[in-house]
């Protein structure tokens, strides 16, 4: 696994935080008591899924056209292509993303 320190969980609690990690650009949200990362970019026409809505389900809208994405999974429930998620550790009130390549 690569992990690589992207924010604090007080930093979190302000709001969703955008990580950038070469040329990937990660949407980190707080939802509950739950912490959630996945890409920042809708795959629809690329609107930066951190200015995104989060229902009480844990399902994230993309305020643009409306696609709706299971923050858990990054399952597509509305509109088209699924986005990628990342696991989360959390050590001394610091997160941690796994930045490793997807499973085939």
């Amino acid at each position: 696994m690569t992990w690589e320190q992207a924010t604090s969980l007080d930093q979190l609690h302000a709001g969703p935080v955008v990580f950038r990690s070469g040329p990937r650009q990660l949407a980190l949200f707080l939802a509950g008591e739950e912490t959630y990362a996945i890409d920042n970019r809708c795959p629809h026409e690329g609107f930066p899924l951190s200015e995104g809505t989060i229902d009480g389900k844990n399902y994230l809208t993309c305020n643009w056209h409306n696609w709706k994405f299971c923050l858990k999974t990054g399952d597509c429930v509305i509109g088209g292509d699924d986005v990628r998620t990342y696991p989360i550790k959390i050590v001394d009130a610091q997160i941690y993303v796994d930045l490793s390549p997807p499973p085939p």
